[in-house]
């Protein structure tokens, strides 16, 4: 299990490190805070891209045709994207109601750059589904289930693990609630398409919510 925490170390440990570099640059904690920003998108994909293959290939050791996972459920695509669409939505309510509960400084939530704000796009809603969907739903069930835990056991622990990932405390609640919603969906439905679906849809309206576009 050790190995779904490895993301939210290397994350961590890069983030805080850019973070002190620019603090001792800018000498101010909102300053560097949003300057992070701009760094946070562009090696938070890279990460993920980086990461891909060690997990694809546990993945693979106990589906031998991993892609099988990405087919639609019994159900049939428009159920799935339904269903994707219903997850999506209370993982929004939850951060919403979240950040109503503890307000969140705005500015933490800039960019300096208008194609840094597409690359973080692009990494919330293409890269991180897939990717973050294959490591903490796909190995992270494959490991609960090998080790006999319960649906629940496994999707407290691995929805800790998507949870710590994320890095910042106005975000790890809302990614907890996420963990373990798309965790039951995966459960139930034996498919990464709704996990993923329903990842990219919410992370699309958080995006939009948190940097007040559109």
């Amino acid at each position: 299990m050790f190995i779904l925490f490895i993301p939210a170390i290397l994350n961590w440990g890069i983030g805080w490190s850019i973070w002190y570099w620019q603090f001792q640059k800018l000498g101010d904690y909102n300053q560097a805070t949003v300057a992070l920003q701009d760094y946070l998108a562009v090696y938070v994909p890279l990460l993920l891209l980086a990461m891909f293959p060690f997990y694809w290939k546990r993945l693979r050791q106990a589906n031998p045709t991993p892609l099988d996972l990405f087919h639609p459920s019994e159900k049939g695509i428009w159920q799935d994207i339904f269903t994707a669409l219903l997850g999506a939505g209370l993982v929004v309510l939850s951060a919403l109601v979240w950040w109503k509960i503890i307000p969140v400084d705005i500015e933490w939530f800039e960019m300096s750059r208008v194609h840094v704000y597409a690359l973080h796009f692009v990494s919330m809603v293409f890269v991180a589904p897939v990717v973050e969907e294959i490591i903490f739903r796909g190995v992270g069930m494959q490991i609960a289930e090998k080790r006999g835990w319960s649906p629940v056991k496994g999707a407290v622990v691995t929805s800790i693990a998507f949870a710590l990932w994320h890095g910042n405390w106005y975000l790890m609640i809302p990614a907890w609630i996420f963990g373990m919603i798309v965790y039951y969906l995966y459960a139930r439905y034996r498919t990464l398409i709704i996990p993923i679906l329903t990842h990219a849809i919410a992370n699309g309206a958080m995006f939009f919510l948190m940097y007040r576009l559109g």
